[in-house]
């Protein structure tokens, strides 16, 4: 979603959901960050890093 707009370009608000587990538990969770999109560049510049594992 669209949340503001500059000159540099645009922020964009993004959710991302994921699981993980916790002892014989899985928990569901979602992240929310603020992007700044331009025509250059892509920036995180709000909210959590989520880092994925890539499957062994």
């Amino acid at each position: 979603m669209v949340v503001g707009e500059t000159d540099g370009g645009v922020y964009v608000e993004v959710e991302t959901p994921y699981s993980y587990q916790v002892g014989a538990s899985y928990v569901d969770a979602v992240a929310t960050a603020v992007y700044l999109v331009s025509e250059d560049e892509v920036r995180r510049v709000d909210g959590e890093e989520v880092t994925i594992p890539e499957e062994q």
